[in-house]
């Protein structure tokens, strides 16, 4: 398989960037007590309303390499309440980042809960969103612990170490600032090992020319195949209708979008959440 181009670096944290946002709410995480930074936006009314929890790519805090300002906006205005964080370690959260380890994965089922318990969110309509990497810390958390998730949607996400660049043949063999070679270490930021036991649905999004450049589609066909090999009640690549079996190289290859920009991505996604939440209700 030829190697994505620029597929997902290691990047910098930036913490200022977070601190220009206040705040929700401080929520501990269990699993050490660490308190983690909520943002959360909703629509007009009293509701309660459907709620996503985004995770952003990479190694980033909330607002970094996810969804933006203005597709926020569109979320709530298609009454849909907006839920960010930033993992442990990073932003304005407290503790010491694993880099979408176990840690940072039972954080997250954390803020499934908070967000359950909001008034003014419906209990039984909240919903996961990853951008890039996230990916490989939600897809995780979600088969590693209990949670009341309603589906799992991700944007173009590498779902194991051999789609980061770091690990490929010529990388400098560092993912996550950990080295490739470490089995444990990645099996339990794996993708593909967790999509087969998913219990929810789960919606990829995925353009023919991949957010960092790449034309190669095989982290593609590999989540999509995961998912679709295992217990989720249904598989769904961008428009092409809901599976439980996979695609052929045809189907597939014709149902990839096409390049968007940052404001169409959001309405598309926007869109796709709306659904996901009438089709699980």
């Amino acid at each position: 398989m030829p190697v994505l181009a620029s597929i997902i670096a290691t990047l910098t944290l930036t913490p200022a960037l977070a601190e220009t946002h206040t705040p929700t709410t401080m929520v501990p995480n269990p699993a050490t007590g660490a308190k983690w930074a909520v943002y959360a936006t909703f629509p007009s009314g009293a509701g309660p309303f459907p709620a996503v929890v985004f995770v952003p790519g990479g190694q980033q805090h909330a607002f970094e390499n996810t969804l933006s300002a203005e597709g926020e906006r569109k979320f709530n205005r298609a009454g849909i309440a907006v839920v960010r964080y930033d993992a442990e370690g990073r932003g304005q959260s407290e503790g010491q980042d694993d880099h979408s380890g176990p840690v940072q994965q039972a954080g997250l089922r954390a803020m499934i809960d908070w967000a359950v318990a909001q008034d003014k969110i419906a209990d039984d309509q909240v919903g996961v969103v990853t951008y890039s990497a996230g990916l490989m810390l939600a897809a995780p958390a979600l088969v590693t612990g209990p949670h009341k998730a309603k589906f799992l949607f991700d944007w173009e996400g590498p779902p194991s170490k051999d789609f980061l660049r770091g690990c490929w043949p010529g990388g400098d063999g560092v993912a996550f600032r950990h080295p490739c070679v470490d089995p444990a270490y990645w099996a339990e930021r794996d993708a593909l090992i967790a999509l087969p036991k998913l219990t929810i649905p789960y919606w990829r999004m995925q353009a023919s020319v991949d957010h960092h450049g790449g034309t190669s589609h095989g982290h593609v066909s590999s989540a999509v195949e995961a998912a679709a090999s295992g217990v989720a009640p249904w598989v769904r690549l961008n428009d092409l209708p809901p599976t439980t079996t996979g695609y052929d190289t045809a189907t597939f290859e014709g149902g990839l979008l096409p390049r968007m920009k940052e404001g169409e991505r959001d309405s598309y996604i926007t869109e796709k959440v709306k659904q996901l939440f009438a089709l699980t209700n």
